[in-house]
């Protein structure tokens, strides 16, 4: 179970929407690889474990529907998932990677992606904007994004947060709509950093979710 010490924190967009979950694991609620820890991360966060959606990360670009039948499942070969289904919680794991979180309040539906630098040279929101128009007609200039803790430019040689950014203007979001934390999880102890460690298993969770009513 997870202590009074350990720490989820909220990932917000640029506007509120109480009608969304979007929130990050910290070092500190243990590795969210291991399934014990997971579920005390979705019972602290009042998140039914058995619902968490995955994919199996693969630094590529392919971002998956998810659809009621597909809740609960892990997508092969992908790094994105999107939805306008209520109460299915998508979820990735980083380690310094980037999470990036997608969010149109007027069609309702949401996007989550795993940009390491290989995915991000993929384009892989770029890719993940593009499903949430192509599936659920969204207008990108009335989607939201939320980015969440990676390591920054000064802590690695790729500036995951600069080129995400670009990707997310060039598609059509607009500045104005993106949130960004710039927490360096390179920096900041209370993460996991793949390249502090010099290689590690253990990752955060990010997870959105659409709440119901």
């Amino acid at each position: 179970m997870i202590n009074n010490k350990s720490i989820i924190l909220p990932v917000k967009f640029s506007k509120e929407f109480p009608s969304v979950l979007c929130l990050m694991s910290t070092g500190s609620c243990g590795n969210a690889k291991s399934e014990s820890n997971l579920k005390s991360i979705a019972l602290t966060s009042n998140i039914d474990y058995n619902k968490i959606t995955t994919c199996n990360q693969v630094h590529g670009n392919k971002i998956e529907t998810v659809k009621k039948e597909n809740t609960g499942n892990k997508f092969t070969g992908a790094d994105g998932l999107v939805t306008d289904i209520e109460d299915i919680p998508l979820a990735v794991f980083t380690a310094d990677c980037l999470s990036v979180f997608l969010y149109d309040p007027v069609t309702r539906a949401a996007g989550i992606a795993h940009a390491g630098w290989k995915g991000t040279v993929k384009k892989v929101v770029k890719k993940a904007v593009a499903s949430l128009k192509e599936r659920y007609k969204s207008n990108p200039d009335n989607i939201y994004a939320a980015l969440g803790p990676c390591i920054c430019c000064k802590c690695h040689e790729y500036d995951l947060v600069k080129e995400n950014l670009k990707q997310l203007k060039e598609s059509g979001v607009s500045a104005k709509s993106i949130n960004i934390t710039g927490i360096c999880t390179y920096e900041d102890r209370r993460f996991f950093s793949y390249r502090r460690a010099k290689g590690t298993e253990e990752r955060m969770v990010s997870v959105l979710m659409l709440k119901a009513g």
